[in-house]
């Protein structure tokens, strides 16, 4: 009852944009499936663009990052730069960072510069540490805050997508401040400008209304009655109203969950296959994967294909030598459909390999050497 009220709300939010534009041309727009990590939908999502209202996410992200690398309590006070000591009115961090999340509030981000670094360019230095141990490789930032004159960040909506993505996996709690009415921040009362917040199948979101565009990251969940939750991120940057914004998020969510489906292709501990090993007491060596596998494909690709969508590949340094310690690191797992890579996995080994006797040792030897060299003059001939 629970998955059909909450699918049935998204539905009546999405219902009116069904048939409308996907995206202005522009708009950046992107749609990823958070259990396979696959992007489904995507419309110049790894175009760069200046864009400052992401930033918010990002202070966010570093701030909550930076914590927890220190070891630090999200009650403890910000203490603003003008004062000398914090009082019973001075906000503690996880209220600056809700009210980041909740309205991008300039006092909010320059307590927390001021907490961590003292100086803009030492926390904007740790933005962009971030963001690139994230992979954000087409994104620099050179200002925390949303609008500041000159200075100007650039992104994409694929980086922003991996952002918020990895906020709400590596930060769950974040998803209920977002959905917040408001949050009490020193003297104030800071509401909640997420517009789109109020859908009970809507539960992160992140919507700023800039000056000229506006620019959000939005998250939506469907429990399903297996137990699993399927949940779809929506980007779009720089629509021109809060209308076109949420015309186009909406678009994407309902294409999402109309036509694509994730499937488990495997589950964690999964032995997927063996490959050859070397002077062990066995020929070959299973290995299993480490972790849930997902896959999202078209519905109609996935009824089209059946069982033989997907299509298999172990890759490896060779030559693998024993011994071998069961859970040791061996390769990855590669799967495609339609000759297209849609997922990764690592592989490590699902048992122990011991040495094998001297003769064994002494054949495999040989095999590895003449192997060896046999690739040598491959590569000669290439």
């Amino acid at each position: 009852m629970l998955r059909q009220t909450k699918l049935k709300a998204l539905l009546t939010l999405l219902a009116a944009t069904l048939f409308a534009t996907l995206v202005r041309a522009e708009t950046q727009s992107c749609l990823v499936d958070l259990e396979s990590g696959q992007t489904i939908l995507s419309e110049a999502a790894d175009e760069r663009i200046e864009n400052n209202s992401t930033a918010g996410l990002m202070v966010a992200y570093t701030a909550l990052s930076l914590a927890q690398q220190h070891d630090e309590s999200l009650e403890k006070p910000v203490v603003a730069l003008d004062e000398k000591t914090n009082n019973e009115r001075t906000p503690n961090l996880a209220d600056a960072i809700e009210a980041v999340l909740l309205a991008n509030d300039r006092e909010a981000i320059e307590r927390i510069v001021h907490h961590f670094g003292a100086d803009i360019r030492v926390f904007v230095r740790s933005m962009n540490e971030e963001a690139a141990r994230l992979g954000l490789a087409a994104s620099r930032f050179e200002t925390p805050f949303p609008s500041d004159g000159t200075r100007k960040n650039t992104t994409t909506a694929a980086d922003t997508a991996k952002l918020a993505a990895d906020l709400y996996r590596r930060f769950p709690f974040t998803r209920i401040w977002t959905s917040s009415d408001s949050v009490k921040f020193g003297n104030r009362d800071i509401e909640n400008g997420n517009f789109l917040r109020q859908n009970k199948a809507i539960t992160g979101v992140f919507a700023h209304v800039a000056e000229n565009a506006v620019n959000g990251a939005i998250l939506a969940e469907d429990p399903r009655t297996n137990g699993r939750t399927r949940r779809l991120l929506a980007i779009s940057l720089h629509e021109a109203s809060k209308e076109s914004f949420a015309e186009t998020i909406t678009t994407l969510l309902m294409r999402g969950y109309r036509d694509f489906e994730t499937v488990r292709v495997f589950k964690r501990g999964d032995v997927v296959g063996s490959v050859p090993i070397y002077k062990g007491n066995k020929e070959e060596i299973e290995l299993r994967t480490t972790q849930d596998v997902f896959v999202t494909l078209t519905k109609e690709r996935m009824l089209e294909l059946g069982e033989r969508a997907f299509s298999l590949s172990i890759e490896y340094n060779r030559p693998i030598v024993a011994p071998v310690d069961k859970e040791t690191s061996i390769g990855q797992l590669i799967i495609s459909v339609d000759d297209r890579t849609v997922a990764t996995t690592p592989l490590v080994a699902a048992e122990d390999i011991r040495r094998g006797d001297f003769l064994r040792r002494l054949t495999d030897t040989i095999k590895i050497a003449i192997g060896s060299k046999n690739s040598r003059n491959q590569e000669k001939n290439d």
